[in-house]
């Protein structure tokens, strides 16, 4: 066998030697005669016997367990034990060998690891892969590598636990309709620590107040999962999420989807007006008002609210319902109902996301009773206001009356008629107008002269049956007529006071005016005492002064004034 034997030259010496089987060795250390070398004497403890066990052998020794097999998990620990092994195979039953271990990740970053000698032949190391991807373990003894070392180990991405998983973001705590409600879960392991990998099996099932609404979700590769979905309808969300089936944090989550701030809602809009009171007639148009608030309770300021109307008449007929955006939160819904009787009128609030989703206002429905109203066409007008020839000097009248679109006769008034009166030349003929509160309504006027007169009657601004109409006008005797002739009798008496029966006297009649004396008068003797006097004047205005005298004598009362 090979002794190495170094002189220290410090009177020591240092020997060396390689035994390469186990067994019983003899050694020797002897000092020669430097004079005669072949002369040798043993030293003090020599020759000495010594017992030399197997040695663990490097590309005999070798490693085995969980730790270095493919498909462990990324940050979840695990082990491998080095069985020291002699050159024949044999297993060592003792410890001490000094094995050189070395951990590399897929990007050869080292990774820790503790190493434990059983003193039984076995070395145990723990780790924790820094994965996933290709992983070398490199082990030497004596600087030689074990046997298979090194060794690649496929670490394969940590399994997340559900339980110590992480979900956050604003779409699990409140969200508007209509927009991306967002949020982030965030994967982790078995001891909370997070996982940098994607590929986990993710899924997310989203319930809305109608049923399953879509989400997206994208896997950031880096143990985070970016999740979204949009809200359509006002209501409670439920939010499932599991990984691997089980359910992720607090899962599920209920979240509340609000209308965006300043929105109409529902609850608090309401209507009010005209068109929503019993006692609407057929005869014309009614309205109401909307008027939009959101879920605070502030009245909304601008339009664009998606209000819808419908309205069902007496026999479930649709009736056309104009609904105006007046821009500042209100609506003025205007309908005509045609028929009496009962009228159902809702308005609501439709998800302009989904249009066939609404919900009624406030006091919606509402039922309205119609009572049958004045018609234009059907309502008339008769009498003698309205007949050819009426004189223009007397006061004259007419009445309308009031009906319903089937010709049946109103009952009561209030219907606002307008007349018209014009005269031959376009002149306003004033007149009066009563509300007989029965239907009917009185006209009394008087003609401005003669010729071509115009009467029309209007309801609403439309004309009744048969208007306008036509009348000619004649005129009549007025204030200006004249006294063409002027007559008195004088009756002649006796001295005694007794009447003359017969004629003969000459009685004189004078008239003087202003002008002179008047030459029309006349005197006509009846042959019975009588004489019957007629003149005329050329002014019935002006004064005059009349005298008769009998033999140059005044008679009784005689000479009197003529006064215009």
């Amino acid at each position: 066998m090979n002794v190495d034997v170094k002189d220290n030259e410090d009177g020591t010496y240092t020997v060396s030697y390689h035994p390469t089987e186990a067994g019983k060795y003899t050694i020797e250390n002897k000092l020669h005669n430097p004079f005669r070398p072949e002369d040798t004497e043993h030293i003090k403890n020599s020759p000495k016997t010594v017992e030399v066990l197997a040695g663990s052998d490097p590309q005999c020794s070798y490693a085995y367990g969980p730790g270095l097999e493919d498909g462990i998990q990324d940050t979840v620990p695990t082990e491998f034990i080095i069985q020291a092994a002699d050159k024949h195979g044999n297993k060592m039953d003792r410890g001490g060998d000094n094995f050189d271990v070395k951990i590399t990740d897929a990007e050869g970053n080292d990774v820790p690891f503790e190493l434990k000698d059983n003193e039984d032949g076995t070395y145990k190391v723990n780790y924790t892969p820094h994965g996933p991807g290709e992983q070398k373990v490199d082990i030497k003894l004596k600087d030689e590598p074990i046997k298979n070392s090194p060794m690649s180990v496929m670490i394969a991405p940590a399994a997340p636990d559900a339980s110590k998983c992480l979900a956050y973001g604003p779409g699990l705590e409140k969200a508007e309709i209509g927009q991306e409600a967002p949020f982030t879960v965030e994967m982790r392991g078995w001891n909370g620590e997070r996982i940098n990998s994607g590929g986990q099996n993710l899924a997310v099932k989203v319930t809305g107040p109608f049923g399953d609404v879509p989400a997206e979700q994208k896997d950031n590769s880096d143990g985070t999962h970016s999740l979204s979905y949009k809200p359509l309808d006002v209501g409670s969300y439920k939010v499932e999420i599991t990984v691997d089936d089980q359910a992720v944090a607090d899962s599920p989550y209920t979240v509340e989807a609000h209308a965006p701030e300043g929105a109409a809602w529902h609850e608090n809009s309401y209507a009010e007006g005209p068109g929503l009171e019993d006692g609407n007639t057929t005869a014309e148009p009614t309205h109401y008002t909307i008027y939009t608030v959101d879920k605070d309770g502030n009245p909304c300021t601008k339009g664009g609210a998606p209000i819808d109307v419908e309205i069902m008449g007496p026999e479930c007929e649709p009736v056309d319902a104009d609904v105006k955006d007046n821009e500042d939160g209100t609506y003025t819904v205007t309908y005509h109902p045609t028929e009496a009787g009962e009228y159902t009128i809702e308005n609501v609030l439709r998800n302009p996301f989904q249009p066939m989703h609404f919900e009624h206002i406030k006091n919606s429905p509402k039922t309205v009773q119609v009572v049958p109203g004045t018609d234009p066409s059907a309502s008339y007008a008769y009498g003698p206001g309205l007949e050819n020839d009426i004189l223009d000097t007397l006061p004259t009248e007419f009445f309308i009356q009031a009906a319903d679109k089937d010709g049946n006769k109103m009952d009561k008034g209030g219907d606002p008629f307008e007349v018209d009166i014009k005269d031959a030349d376009g002149n306003n003929v004033p007149f009066d107008l009563t509300d007989n509160e029965d239907g009917t309504y009185k006209v009394a006027y008087k003609p401005n002269g003669p010729g071509e007169q115009k009467v029309n009657v209007n309801l609403r601004g439309k004309p009744i049956k048969d208007a306008p109409f036509t009348l000619n006008i004649k005129a009549g005797a007025s204030a200006f007529s004249v006294v063409e002739d002027y007559t008195f009798t004088i009756q002649a008496k006796t001295a005694a006071g007794e009447n003359r029966m017969e004629g003969g006297e000459d009685f004189q009649i004078t008239i003087e005016g202003e002008e002179g004396p008047v030459d029309t008068v006349k005197v006509k003797d009846k042959g019975n005492g009588r004489y019957r006097v007629t003149y005329s004047l050329p002014d019935p205005t002006k004064q005059y002064t009349i005298s008769a005298t009998i033999n140059g004598n005044h008679i009784v009362g005689s000479p009197w004034k003529h006064a215009a």
